[in-house]
């Protein structure tokens, strides 16, 4: 089937279809010829024009979940399945890949800095207040060690401002251990199969010999439940 002829039967379909219709037709018979003709169609539209067809339909004609399911399942299969070798996102052509992070000294020295200041104030920090060299400090989430400062106060401008959690504390005091790898996929951390087990590192063992862990934790008086839910 011709580009010409395809785009025309989409061009039928929404001016046939269109007209603000709101109503759920999935039982109707008008269903069954919709679903005949995206089947007929489908495989031969490009991943964009795919996704603009689906969304038009669940707009305007009824819910297509299952749909989604029927038509982009094995795609989403096969997209995940090749993350891990970077791959590109079947509906929008962008570079995909999911990522093996590790967390750096870096990143430490920023965590006991911030932790240091909030003992002192129990207020929110900025981060030009804390101690770095990159900008690779809000890794420290993906471990659930600190976080952005969340407020509904609207009197002042909170970008910016970080808290430590209770678990970046224990392990800033090195009471616990985190994994040394996660892994993430568009900025956040995901769960994945993998062959090998991921070791767990106490604070020392990350800093190893480039930072005395004595002095980045001088200073700190903060008991491991003082930051607020």
């Amino acid at each position: 089937m011709n580009k010409q002829i395809i785009t025309r039967r989409i061009n039928y379909l929404l001016k046939n279809l269109g007209g603000g219709v709101s109503e759920e037709i999935e039982n109707n018979k008008k269903t069954i010829s919709i679903l005949k003709f995206i089947s007929n169609i489908h495989p031969t539209l490009n991943p964009i024009n795919k996704l603009l067809m689906i969304r038009f339909i669940n707009n305007n004609i009824m819910n297509t979940e299952f749909l989604k399911l029927f038509f982009l399942q094995e795609q989403r299969d096969n997209f995940f399945s090749s993350l891990e070798h970077s791959t590109t996102c079947p509906t929008c052509d962008r570079h995909a890949k999911i990522y093996k992070r590790k967390l750096s000294t870096n990143a430490i020295k920023f965590l006991t800095s911030l932790i240091k200041h909030f003992s002192a104030s129990s207020l929110p920090i900025h981060y030009k207040d804390c101690d770095f060299g990159s900008r690779d400090y809000p890794a420290l989430r993906w471990w659930g060690l600190a976080e952005t400062y969340k407020s509904e106060e609207t009197s002042k401008n909170w970008s910016g401002y970080w808290i430590p959690t209770d678990k970046g504390i224990s392990f800033a005091k090195s009471h616990i251990s985190i994994p040394k790898y996660v892994h993430t996929y568009n900025g956040e951390v995901i769960d994945i199969d993998t062959e090998d087990e991921t070791p767990e590192l106490f604070i020392t063992n990350i800093i190893g010999e480039k930072f005395n862990y004595a002095e980045l934790m001088s200073g700190i008086n903060i008991s491991d439940n003082n930051v607020d839910d």
